[in-house]
Order: structure tokens, then C-alpha cells, then sequence
């Protein structure tokens, strides 16, 4: 499975070998990537966006564009999830992280702390 429910609350961790977000890998950084039945299927990275800070405000609007482009072409191919990628995995932001799968983290919590203490 590569989907996995981190100790940690909210945050989510999913293995991108052998899965089709594979062919999107292209090492570490900030990302957004698709999910469907707990396997990554596609990733988008932030910093395909050039950004100069020079030229903030008509960037922001134009890295809000990009952002929306890239959420489309995600959403078509699953949940959307927004983290880091590193190490051939993806890290979600607990921020981020949809309520079915904070509510099962925190349930997965408490049942960790109950069977260790």
C-alpha cells in the first residue's frame, strides 16, 4: 500500500516508486500532487513557476494562474494534496491534509497512544 497514516498528526506519507506519479518525479521540492485510491498518480512542482521577487504583485497574480492550471490537471486525475517531495516520497502539509484524513489520524493516534502507555 502507499499510502501510510504518520504518528504524526495530519501528516501523510506516500512511497512514489512504482506508481504512475513515477514518470513526474524529478527529485525534491515543494509540490501538489493527484491521489486516487491512496496511490499518487501525478505531480505538479511549485517552482516550475519562475519567480522574481522584483516583480511581485503581477506574479502573485500570474503564480495564482499557474497554481490554478496545475490544481485542474490534478483534480482530473484525483484529491489533490499539497507537500514536499524528497527521497522518492511525497509529504503532505498537515494543513492540508482533507478531514476523512485528519479524522483518521487522530484516530490512529489515540489508538497508539493507548496500546503504548
Amino acid at each position: 500500500m502507499n499510502f501510510l497514516v504518520c504518528p504524526k498528526l495530519g501528516i501523510n506519507y506516500f512511497k512514489l516508486q512504482n506508481t504512475p506519479a513515477a514518470e513526474y518525479y524529478r527529485g525534491c521540492g515543494k509540490a501538489w500532487i493527484a491521489i486516487a485510491n491512496g496511490i499518487p498518480q501525478a505531480i505538479k512542482y511549485m517552482d516550475d513557476f519562475a519567480y522574481d521577487p522584483d516583480l511581485e504583485a503581477s506574479q502573485r497574480e500570474q503564480f495564482g494562474v499557474y497554481r490554478q492550471k496545475c490544481r485542474d490537471y490534478l483534480s482530473s486525475k484525483g484529491r489533490i494534496e499539497s507537500g514536499h517531495c524528497s527521497c522518492w516520497e511525497f509529504t503532505t502539509n498537515a494543513y492540508y491534509c482533507e478531514a476523512e484524513s485528519l479524522l483518521a489520524a487522530i484516530e490512529s493516534e489515540r489508538e497508539y497512544m493507548e496500546l503504548n502507555t
